[in-house]
């Protein structure tokens, strides 16, 4: 444990109990680019995608969000999570499913696509929020929310995950990495595989409950401190450790803009998203600015945050159809250390 001896966090924070009965979780991400397609192709896609998640087998819970990627390109994806893998195993070979994704017509489509799939123990899972909103792996059924002391603290996160007792959750002896852009991938469906302890965190913040004055503390101080670290991430691949950072919008059900956003990341392991975290003044300069906001508002405090991480210890199902070359994953390539 890192925790310090008589550490009491500044905030009360929350995460997430799985039922007894819940031993594995399934989550999806699932999207489609434009690749220079018309915003209606974008715009059927998202009712396309609704529609197949919410038919039988479907997710216990779905989040939406949409963005452009660094190359300019307007994506949408779906975060689905599953608490029973078998009825995502059943969802995802059902014919609706199957069909849609198997129609060759796509690899000469106007939109690429991105399947990343994956399953993790819960062991290996852990997340942090306040009492809301409530989001991702938190707010699927049967899971309920419980107060930790496990928060505001350099290491915390690896506490709040049950194998740490047990597992460095060191990655595997597959890096380090190249990366670089793949060639020739539109028009080609890519399948990938992701090493063991893959760490993949899902940070989320939201202005909801901000008034004028918050709101514009937001925007004026810790937005752009945030942008430049994932800016960071995103173009340092190989010094980071990040292996890819998307940096989103949530939209509702219906499409439309939601005051909140998410940023998303991929690590070669969780040792690799300490470090930044720990040393790198990207990540300290957005610490200390949130720290001046809860000293300054204290108990008043309106913006929230929340986060989930995952070490990857189970299967792993990544395709990309029709997509540009720096789409997730593609510009990976792993080594052999």
């Amino acid at each position: 444990m890192k925790k310090p001896k008589g550490h009491i966090a500044g905030a009360q924070r929350y995460s997430a109990r799985l039922a007894d009965s819940t031993q594995k979780v399934q989550v999806l991400y699932l999207g489609a680019q434009s690749n220079e397609a018309l915003a209606e192709d974008l715009i059927n896609f998202q009712a396309l995608a609704k529609l197949l998640l919410s038919t039988a087998d479907g997710p216990n819970h779905c989040d939406y969000a949409q963005y452009v990627d660094p190359q300019g390109v307007p994506t949408f994806f779906a975060t689905a999570y599953w608490t029973e893998p078998a009825q995502y195993q059943a969802w995802a070979s059902c014919e609706q499913v199957t069909s849609w994704w198997t129609d060759t017509a796509h690899l000469n489509g106007p939109l690429g696509y991105f399947w990343e799939a994956f399953c993790v123990s819960k062991d290996h899972c852990e997340t942090i929020a306040f009492t809301h909103p409530i989001r991702g792996l938190s707010a699927c059924p049967m899971h309920t929310i419980h107060p930790v002391d496990e928060s505001g603290y350099w290491g915390a996160a690896r506490d709040r995950i049950p194998a740490s007792a047990f597992d460095t959750l060191k990655g595997e002896k597959t890096l380090p990495i190249a990366y670089a852009t793949r060639d020739n991938t539109r028009g080609q469906l890519i399948n990938l595989k992701l090493p063991k302890n893959t760490c993949i965190i899902r940070s989320g913040v939201s202005w909801a409950d901000c008034g004028p004055e918050q709101h514009d503390s937001y925007k004026a101080n810790i937005k752009p401190k945030l942008d430049l670290g994932m800016d960071y991430l995103r173009d340092n691949p190989e010094e980071s450790g990040c292996l890819n950072l998307r940096q989103v919008d949530v939209v509702d059900d219906q499409g439309n803009s939601a005051p909140e956003g998410f940023s998303m990341g991929h690590f070669q392991s969780l040792a690799h998203l300490e470090k930044w975290a720990h040393e790198h003044p990207t990540h300290l300069a957005i610490y200390t600015r949130a720290l001046a906001e809860r000293t300054k508002y204290q108990d008043d405090l309106e913006l929230r945050t929340y986060h989930e991480v995952f070490i990857l210890d189970q299967e792993t199902d990544f395709r990309y159809l029709n997509c540009h070359g720096k789409t997730g994953l593609l510009p990976v390539h792993f080594g052999t250390a």
